[in-house]
């Protein structure tokens, strides 16, 4: 059955604005591999010390960005990124200059796009960009959408080939290849045991040894389950 793994608010407060590198066991954390060189990559945020509702959303005494690695072998990080390439875009790896490139790609792509179509909407003072230079406006409009669906495109490239390369070897991508996260929010910052991360994964026992490692809790669970405040 699926374990989760849950992490301590002091475990995460610690790592807020950087990394939390989970390597324990050596082994991938997906599969058992022994060869497990890469890690799997997740941008989460930390909430705690909830405050009274904001006009917009609500405020809290922490709230910080960080990104969780998790230990994988080379066959299941190529395989995360079927389901979730965007994570990808801070690996020091092929995978991750191809996100960043993508990544890029499409912000400029539609910065270019949404200047063409700002120009064309005549929501602009008229200063002479007007008229004759509407065609400009569409043609500029026009490269911007091109960018972006070629970045589209490379992406789903890759993805394919990937595809095609891991069923060759008779993976069965219809397993999850990537843990199962949840980010619950502290409700108070005084306690430091408090569940701030979830980590759930089908491979029970990297699961309890990793939590056995580190002295955090590990308990079994449903994918999918309901989780309670995100």
């Amino acid at each position: 059955m699926p374990v989760k793994i849950l992490v301590p608010f002091k475990a995460v407060s610690e790592v807020a604005g950087s990394t939390l590198v989970i390597d324990h066991p050596s082994r991938c954390s997906i599969c058992g591999n022994e060869s497990a060189n890469y890690y799997e990559t997740h941008r989460l945020p930390l909430r705690a010390g909830r405050k009274r509702p904001g006009l917009y959303r609500a405020k809290y005494q922490i709230n910080k960005k960080y990104r969780l690695k998790i230990k994988v072998c080379e066959t299941c990080y190529l395989a995360g990124y079927l389901t979730d390439p965007d994570a990808f875009d801070y690996d020091p790896t092929p995978l991750g200059r191809l996100a960043r490139l993508i990544s890029t790609g499409y912000t400029i792509g539609a910065v270019i796009a949404a200047a063409g179509l700002l120009f064309l909407s005549g929501l602009l003072p008229d200063v002479g960009l007007s008229g004759e230079f509407e065609n400009y406006w569409k043609f500029l409009a026009g490269i911007g959408l091109l960018i972006i669906v070629c970045m589209w495109l490379l992406q789903k490239q890759r993805q394919n080939k990937i595809r095609t390369e891991l069923q060759a070897k008779g993976l069965n991508l219809q397993k999850p290849y990537r843990a199962d996260i949840f980010t619950p929010v502290v409700e108070t910052i005084d306690n430091p045991q408090a569940v701030a991360l979830t980590i759930g994964l089908a491979n029970d026992q990297w699961a309890q040894d990793c939590a056995k490692h580190f002295g955090w809790e590990s308990q079994p669970y449903e994918p999918g389950e309901k989780r309670g405040i995100e």
